[in-house]
């Protein structure tokens, strides 16, 4: 396949339209003959198109000086020319001679064309070839291949066993580029069939301008419904993902990439209200850049006796301060040194670990009423839906029965008088999971409730919650129900490549529809909503949580 990016080559200027001529006895229409020169090149089949009108029969001539090469008596000619040069073609309607046009034809030499055998990326190896328009198969008596750089942004050649000083004379060389950018690609070739070239000596010249890619790109993190993770590099072309033979069956909602390492917040096989002997128990888990495992902490929950051991699990989290915060399903938000391993947490051990719980900010009201005229509140029982550390402030989301996004410091923690100075935002919305992107100075962020039914959404809104825009509302999966639908948990921003990514699990569909494709979507940063469209950008995965390492690896 070649990987070229081709203009398209305009040979000896724009389509001809035939003149027109009149015999006044025999014949007194227009006779119009028309052909496209950009196909005016030897060895393609050129069609010359007779718009005459009133004839019978036609007669066509090919002659090259005073030699006829090909006659005919079809109503449109069609001829391929062996060779380039000058030629004439002739239409003759109903046998008047008087009534004969003659048009003068030039054919262009074939030049050759460059293939690769891949994508050019730096520092992986691509073998050039080329292919040649060659009639009697004389073949080709010299090549030569030349690599030529020009500019800051230019691709440079760094290797390659056949070739020398940016140049090579093999037919198929292969080449390693250092850098990415332009490079201008020149092949000439010298047939033996001497007459193939316009200036009858067999050289036949072409360039092409290449871009090589560079192999380095941010790194996507998937997990997906069925208890794999993916990971793939974010580039031009689109990801090659790969399964990291890593075992995350549960739920794992969370990812986080902190630290040069992936964490997963597992919440474990159930996740809703009810009592359920946990098949899977939760766990918060992290892997290195050598893909090595390690648990930070194993959730003991009953994995036998129905009961609500789950609640405990971890459902969201974040890494910062060289601590894991991670929240369970409703009560509070917890904390563990980062460096801890293999840590047992039991349901009755989390009041150790609390950072705080909802009704240790001034935020929360026995029912998530109004609070001070800002919007609601959230009560006993909210259940949590995502946090993070960003910028040293807390950023707490409640999800389903309630709403907003809070936020908070240290010292707003027991204070129940006052209002945290940061501020709630998004107070209108149930607030799933969300993601911050600082440098356009947005939050997106996924709902999963609304009016008593659920409602799967995905927004974006400036960092004090105004200027809501709804980016996507496709119809979503409905595991968890109406009151805990799971939604939207995976969120993440990459400046890098200029988007934000989105786990999209698609609602089922009746039998005879059309099933929609569920994967990994995502919009441009400073799209524009009515002119920038949703990407699904992976297709076929079924998603939880997604994190990004946004450094170029």
């Amino acid at each position: 396949m070649n990987y070229l990016q081709h203009a398209k080559r305009v040979i000896g200027g724009i389509t001809i339209a035939a003149m027109l001529f009149s015999c006044e006895k025999t014949f007194d229409n227009e006779v119009v003959a028309v052909w496209d020169q950009e196909l005016a090149i030897a060895g393609n089949a050129l069609t010359f198109s007779n718009l005459t009108q009133g004839a019978e029969s036609f007669e066509w001539k090919v002659m090259q000086g005073e030699t006829v090469l090909h006659e005919s008596t079809e109503k449109d000619l069609t001829y391929t020319f062996k060779y380039p040069g000058a030629y004439k073609v002739m239409l003759t309607p109903n046998g008047a001679e008087s009534a004969m046009i003659t048009r003068e034809v030039s054919i262009s030499e074939a030049l050759p064309e460059i293939s690769l055998d891949k994508e050019a990326i730096t520092g992986e190896e691509i073998t050039l070839s080329y292919s040649v328009y060659d009639p009697d198969n004389k073949g080709v008596s010299e090549i030569s291949w030349e690599f030529v750089a020009e500019g800051s942004d230019a691709a440079d050649v760094v290797t390659g066993a056949e070739i020398s000083a940016n140049a090579a004379s093999v037919a198929a060389p292969v080449a390693q580029f250092i850098n990415d950018g332009e490079l201008t690609l020149k092949l000439a070739v010298t047939m033996a069939d001497a007459n193939l070239s316009e200036g009858g000596d067999g050289m036949l010249k072409t360039e092409e301008i290449i871009t090589v890619k560079a192999e380095l790109a941010p790194t996507l993190y998937i997990a997906q419904k069925d208890g794999t993770l993916l990971k793939g590099k974010i580039n031009v072309l689109g990801p090659k993902v790969s399964d990291m033979a890593i075992d995350l069956a549960g739920h794992p909602l969370t990812l986080r990439y902190a630290e040069n390492k992936l964490y997963i917040f597992n919440a474990g096989s159930d996740v809703v209200w009810g009592t359920f002997a946990q098949e899977i128990p939760g766990s918060i888990m992290s892997v290195d850049a050598n893909d090595q495992v390690m648990v930070h902490a194993k959730f003991l929950t009953d994995t036998e006796a129905e009961n609500t051991d789950h609640y405990s699990d971890p459902f969201a989290g974040d890494i910062a301060n060289g601590k894991i915060y991670f929240t369970d399903r409703n009560a509070g938000v917890y904390q563990i040194p980062a460096s801890s391993e293999n840590l047992e947490i039991a349901p009755a051990g989390l009041a150790d670990l609390k950072l705080v719980a909802n009704n240790e900010l001034a935020y929360y009201s026995s029912y998530g009423l109004n609070v001070d005229g800002g919007g609601y509140g959230y009560g006993w029982g909210a259940l949590n839906g995502d946090f993070r550390v960003v910028d040293g402030e807390y950023w707490w989301s409640k999800a389903s029965n309630h709403r907003g996004l809070w936020r908070f410091e240290d010292g707003d923690i027991g204070v129940t008088t006052a209002l945290p100075a940061a501020g709630g935002l998004l107070q209108g919305h149930t607030v799933k999971a969300f993601a911050v992107d600082k440098v356009n100075g947005k939050v997106y962020f996924s709902t999963n409730k609304a009016n008593d039914a659920a409602s799967v959404k995905f927004y974006r809104a400036n960092l004090d919650g105004s200027d809501e825009e709804l980016i996507d509302d496709a119809p979503f999966d409905a595991e968890g129900g109406t009151n805990e639908a799971i939604g939207i948990t995976g969120i993440a921003v990459d400046p890098n490549s200029g988007y934000v990514y989105w786990a999209y699990r698609a609602a089922a569909v009746a039998e005879g529809e059309e099933a929609i494709p569920s994967g990994i979507k995502r919009f441009k940063l400073d799209g524009e909503l009515g002119k920038d469209e949703v990407e699904m950008y992976i297709e076929g995965i079924e998603a939880y949580g997604i994190a990004i390492d946004a450094e170029k690896k």
